[in-house]
C-alpha cells in the first residue's frame, strides 16, 4: 500500500494446531509424556517400579516399536473448558494381566487432538527520500509480531503441563487417573513478543 510516498507491507499467518498424539517409538520408563510418550506406572505398595514392554508383555520384542499406551475411557475432545485442548481425566493407566485375563492397554490411534493454533503478523513501513538523481535515503520501520500476540504451547520452559502420571494400575473395579496437577489440558504458558527494528539506508 502506498500513501504519500510511504509504503506499507504486511504478512499474516494463521495455522491450525497440529495433531497431538503420543509418539509410538519409545518404550515406557520414567514418565508419561505426549511428545514422546513415556508412561510411568507406580506399583501400589513397596518400591517404585517402572513398567515397560519387558515387565508388561514379558519380552522386549512384544510391541517393540511403541510405548505402553494408557486407556482412553472417554472422548478427550468433548466438554472442554476455555483454552483446554484435551481432557486429561479421559486417560487411565492400563489394566494388568491376571491369572484368568490378559492385560489391556490403550489404543495406538487416539481421537484427533490438536495443539493450540498459531497466529503471527509482521508489519513494515518504509519510505525513500530523494537526495538527487542518483542518490536517495530510505527509512524503514519493521515489526515482527506487531500485534504482540502470544501463542500458547505445551512444555514451554520445561514445564510438565503435557505429562500424565499414574500411581498404580487400573483394575476392573477402579481406574487410576492422572495425578499430575500441572496437566490440565490447558497450556501453562505462552510465548511470543513484539520485536521492532528501525533502519536507515543510503543509496548512492
Amino acid at each position: 500500500m502506498l500513501v504519500n510516498g510511504w509504503e506499507l507491507s504486511n504478512y499474516t499467518t494463521y495455522q491450525d494446531g497440529a495433531p497431538y498424539q503420543a509418539a509410538n517409538n519409545l518404550a515406557m520408563n520414567a514418565q508419561y509424556t505426549w511428545d514422546p510418550s513415556q508412561p510411568n506406572i507406580i506399583t501400589g505398595a513397596g518400591p517404585t517400579q517402572n513398567i515397560g514392554n519387558v515387565t508388561w508383555f514379558g519380552t522386549p520384542h512384544a510391541n517393540n516399536n511403541q510405548g505402553l499406551m494408557p486407556l482412553i475411557v472417554c472422548d478427550p475432545r468433548k466438554h472442554l473448558l476455555k483454552g483446554q485442548q484435551f481432557n486429561p481425566n479421559c486417560f487411565a493407566s492400563p489394566l494388568p494381566p491376571t491369572a484368568t485375563t490378559t492385560g489391556i492397554q490403550g489404543p495406538d490411534i487416539w481421537p484427533y487432538i490438536r495443539t493450540p493454533h498459531y497466529f503471527g503478523s509482521d508489519l513494515a513501513l518504509f519510505k525513500a527520500f530523494r537526495v538527487n538523481d542518483s542518490q536517495h535515503f530510505e527509512v524503514r520501520i519493521s515489526a515482527t509480531n506487531w500485534l504482540n500476540h502470544p501463542n500458547a504451547g505445551f512444555s514451554i520452559n520445561g514445564n510438565a503441563d503435557n505429562q500424565l502420571h499414574f500411581k498404580g494400575y487400573s483394575t476392573g473395579q477402579e481406574y487410576r487417573y492422572n495425578t499430575n496437577t500441572n496437566t490440565t489440558g490447558i497450556p501453562a504458558a505462552k510465548q511470543g513478543y513484539r520485536w521492532v527494528q528501525f533502519a536507515g539506508k543510503y543509496y548512492f
